[in-house]
This record gives structure tokens, sequence and C-alpha cells, in this order.
């Protein structure tokens, strides 16, 4: 049966992507700080050897480094650890490793090659869809899994520019797709909101998903702080 729509709780799954330097685990931080609020501390994975505890100093959090094989269901037990254990928030920094670490999907689509040829590399081809079978699989579970987690998450991943080869009048053009970040090619779509940072402007978050309702937590130009964090929190 059908039932009047009202706005119910919610958690926030947010996505920082960006190359060195372009203040994805600064930004992360401070969005943690205004979501979990004054009083209550922060979670953070790490997959970057120890790289967030340079930020110890500037904020109150908790720790964990997470190493290597980087298989989707790891990240999913860590963050799973952190709901049961009672953060609001957790921080995966960097979610990119899940995708091209050691370990990751695509280590995993290569193990499985190697393993349906016996080695003769020849036959990857004809291999091609049954070798994603495993990693894609451990992939969808890991987000259908993150839809049913009552912990905020915000995911740090790195970014490489890219281009693409495509046909134009019978010759291959060069088309530059600007910077991409390094995760499943779905992944910035899947989480509530997303955003590329650069270099060039560190913190500034330019949006891959922003949603009309939560514009006005990030206004336009502006680095994404505390005060982002906090209205997001107000709204979920």
């Amino acid at each position: 049966s059908f039932r009047k729509a009202v706005r119910v709780q919610t958690s926030l799954f947010i996505a920082l992507a960006g190359q060195s330097g372009s203040g994805k685990t600064l930004s992360a931080l401070k969005l943690a700080l205004g979501i979990a609020g004054p009083d209550k501390r922060i979670a953070f994975i790490d997959t970057e050897a120890g790289r967030a505890l340079h930020y110890a100093d500037m904020f109150d959090f908790d720790h964990v480094e997470l190493l290597p094989p980087f298989r989707p269901a790891r990240f999913g037990e860590a963050i799973k650890a952190a709901e049961e254990a009672g953060y609001p928030v957790v921080v995966v920094d960097s979610m990119s490793h899940e995708h091209r670490g050691e370990g990751g999907v695509l280590d995993w689509f290569d193990e499985e090659t190697e393993r349906l040829t016996k080695g003769d590399l020849s036959r990857a081809e004809k291999v091609k869809g049954a070798a994603w079978i495993k990693p894609k699989g451990a992939h969808k579970r890991l987000i259908s899994d993150l839809t049913n987690r009552h912990i905020s998450v915000i995911f740090c991943l790195r970014a490489e520019p890219k281009v693409d080869f495509v046909p134009v009048n019978g010759r291959l053009t060069i088309v530059d797709r600007g910077l991409q970040p390094i995760c499943d090619s779905q992944f910035p779509y899947e989480v509530t909101l997303s955003f590329m940072m650069s270099a060039e402007t560190p913190g500034v978050g330019i949006p891959l998903k922003l949603q009309e309702q939560h514009k006005h937590c990030f206004p336009v130009g502006k680095q994404i702080d505390e005060e982002c964090g906090r209205l997001l929190a107000e709204w979920s």
C-alpha cells in the first residue's frame, strides 16, 4: 500500500576525487568533523601507508591502517566495524585501492585470467567475461552492503587525466576527458554526492553529482569545510 512520502534520516555517502595536492584528505576530515559534530569522534580507514596521521595534530580521529590485499569485502568489513563501534562518520582514503590497488578488482581480474588460461595469455580474450565474474561480483556486493549501513562514509579517490580516441571522418582523434576518478566507472554516481578536486584550487570541489537539495551546502567556488558537513548532517 502507498503511504505519504516523508523525509527520513539517511546516511551520507560522499566521494572526493582528485590528484595529489588537491586537498582531498583535508577536505574529507573537515567534512567529517562537521557531520560528526564537536563531541563525537571520527573513524579513518587508511590505505595510504599512514599518511592520514599527518593530520593527527589538526583533527581528533581514530585511525586504522588497511593493508593489501585490497579486496572489496575488506573495505566493507572495515566500514561495518566503524559502524558497530558507534562512529557517526568514517573516512576511507583511498577507495581507489579497492579498484586498482594491490589485490583490488583489477588485480583480481588479472589473477582470474591467469587461472582460467593456465598461463596461456593468447586465450585471455576468450575468458575475459568469466574472469570478471568474481571481482565484479565482489564490488557489487560491497555497493549493496553500503546501502544497508547506518554510518556516513566519505570516500577519497585518486584521479588521473584521461583521453579517448574517437573516429572522426575516418581518422582517430584524441579527445581530452579531463581528470577521471580511479574507481569503477559507476562508483561516483552510486554515492549521495561526489566532487572532483584540482591541485590548482585545493579544497574546492567541482560537482560530479550534486542534487538540488544539497547545493546550499556547497557554495560555488568555496572550499569544502566543516560548515558544509554541518549543513549536510542537518539535512540527513
